[in-house]
């Protein structure tokens, strides 16, 4: 599952049934691990035929193990996070997540519950991979910074697709 995952992510094929699986996914929209689901399912159907019930089931177990295994794992390599801090150095991390990092920030307004005061909420979205290096940083600059993170399955817009 995982060496199959690798080989999806990165737009490849195994040659085997994942070729019709890329198909399905291509004009239907579902995800590459359902696309494979699908065609295995055939195969495993027909086995059903010639092999037996009982042999046909444990395939069609083995396929829903390894196809939802597929896209976990995908999913996992493509994983974002949706970034929201709340400093009193702003500038400084809105400096190093723009320049140092290559992300775009989207700067809000916002007000302090407790407080009453004037906040500035520094909002951006990376890669998985990217986070920890950020959050350090942000550590660094301003132990005292608020951050609070969010998972997010999709980033659509110009320059943010990835």
């Amino acid at each position: 599952s995982m060496g199959m995952a690798i080989v999806f992510n990165q737009n490849a094929s195994t040659g085997g049934t994942d070729i019709i699986a890329a198909i399905i996914s291509k004009f239907t929209g579902l995800n590459i691990g359902r696309s494979l689901l699908i065609a295995d399912s055939l195969i495993a159907l027909a086995a059903i035929l010639v092999l037996g019930v009982e042999i046909g089931l444990y395939s069609l177990l083995g396929i829903l193990v390894n196809t939802t295994l597929i896209d976990k794992i995908i999913s996992g390599f493509n994983t974002k996070y949706q970034v929201a801090i709340v400093s009193q150095k702003e500038e400084l991390i809105t400096d190093f997540i723009t320049r140092k990092m290559d992300r775009g920030v989207t700067l809000l307004h916002g007000t302090g519950g407790y407080s009453k005061e004037a906040k500035r909420v520094i909002y951006t979205v990376v890669p998985r991979n990217e986070y920890t290096i950020i959050r350090n940083k942000i550590m660094e600059i301003d132990p005292q910074a608020f951050i609070w993170v969010k998972i997010v399955s999709e980033v659509h817009g110009e320059g943010y697709t990835f």
